[in-house]
């Protein structure tokens, strides 16, 4: 499996992990709990498609 691509929401870098481990400190500008995981499309796809199923079922 792919590391996911990580960025800091401070200075913006971006990054791939050396492990599956998400830091807590960027590597660049050191600031603490600033690091997400990238958006991809399929992440959004996934997304919505779990939210139309559970909206449906819901629904039912």
């Amino acid at each position: 499996m792919a590391l996911p691509k990580l960025y800091c929401t401070s200075c913006n870098y971006q990054f791939v992990p050396k492990t599956e481990k998400v830091p807590n400190r960027c590597p660049y500008c050191d600031r603490l709990g600033t690091v997400e995981k990238v958006m991809q499309m399929q992440d959004l796809l996934d997304d919505v498609g779990r939210e139309t199923i559970e909206k449906e079922e819901r629904n039912r």
